[in-house]
């Protein structure tokens, strides 16, 4: 069963500055609590955003992990959902809130994606990605993931290709 506090052993701190404020980020295991902030960031990112049932039932699988980018005040800033089985992951979700990015959040939560696939023993990561999502794709190329396919029309609103990319986690970059 999945430890339910609010921090993880490893925290990670990072210090956000712009004009309306300075806070700490901590990259944390989602709860119950979170699950409603979560879904209003997936919302404000997705044409088809996950419902607030799928995240509520991703948090109770033993085969998911759901971490969220927390600041001082305990908002949710971003989260990502990783899938497991056996040694490879898929990267379900990964959001940053529309008005905190470009601080550095994806990035510390790409890095805790990676050192808990690792945990958990993890050889591979996939995940996909809309062939127009520039700023996504430059974040997984930044840690070694690679495009692997392309899923024809896959997205909707509007319609887009995915691009399947992998991360091997036995090489390191």
């Amino acid at each position: 069963m999945k430890e339910n506090s609010a921090f993880s052993e490893d925290e990670i701190f990072v210090t956000l500055n712009n004009s309306y404020e300075k806070t700490n980020v901590t990259i944390a295991p989602a709860t119950e609590e979170s699950i409603a902030e979560i879904t209003k960031i997936e919302a404000e990112c997705f044409s088809e955003p996950w419902s607030e049932k799928s995240f509520r039932d991703a948090l109770k699988l033993s085969s998911a992990e759901i971490f969220v980018a927390l600041d001082d005040k305990m908002d949710v800033l971003g989260y990502f959902v990783l899938y497991y089985s056996s040694d490879q992951g898929e990267l379900q979700n990964i959001a940053v809130c529309p008005g905190y990015r470009g601080y550095g959040i994806g990035s510390l939560l790409m890095e805790k994606l990676i050192s808990e696939s690792l945990k958990l023993g993890m050889s591979q990561i996939y995940l996909e990605v809309r062939s127009t999502n520039e700023p996504a794709k430059e974040l997984y190329r930044k840690y070694g993931f690679i495009p692997t396919g392309i899923r024809k029309n896959f997205y909707r609103f509007p319609t887009e290709d995915a691009i399947v990319e992998m991360k091997n986690l036995l090489i390191q970059i």
